[in-house]
């Protein structure tokens, strides 16, 4: 079915929809001009719906979920101290600290400041 839009960023629209939901292993959507209206059914994954995602990315490998976590919030919000680390993933100052430093040493994060100042950052942003 052709579908003949009046704006070009429609069709445009369509397009990305369309490979983006393939990319995620979804049926393409399917689009309908009714009328004035303009129709887009996004057909989902049925019984897989509920499935945990289980592709990490490469810097991910040999980490624990935890640690995954933290380099995602620190992604997110610029940075984490080891005591927003502890209460966000309800962990004692121990593990926090433990992960952390693990964290330094893959080379993923930078330890920046000491003692209660102390947070950490991606390496990447350290420079």
């Amino acid at each position: 079915m052709l579908l003949v839009s009046p704006s070009p960023c429609l069709l445009v629209s369509k397009g990305r929809m369309a490979l983006a939901m393939e990319g995620h292993g979804l049926p393409r959507p399917w689009f309908e001009e009714v009328g004035s209206e303009f129709r887009v059914k996004l057909m989902g994954p049925g019984e897989r719906f509920m499935e945990e995602v289980t592709v990490r990315p490469a810097w991910a490998k040999g980490l624990n979920e935890r640690q995954v976590e933290a380099v995602l919030y620190v992604g997110e919000h610029e940075r984490i101290s080891r005591g927003e680390y502890a209460k966000l993933l309800g962990l004692s100052s121990r593990t926090a600290a433990r992960d952390l430093s693990d964290l330094v040493g893959r080379g993923i994060l930078d330890l920046r400041g000491a003692g209660r100042g102390a947070y950490y950052v991606l390496k990447s942003r350290s420079v």
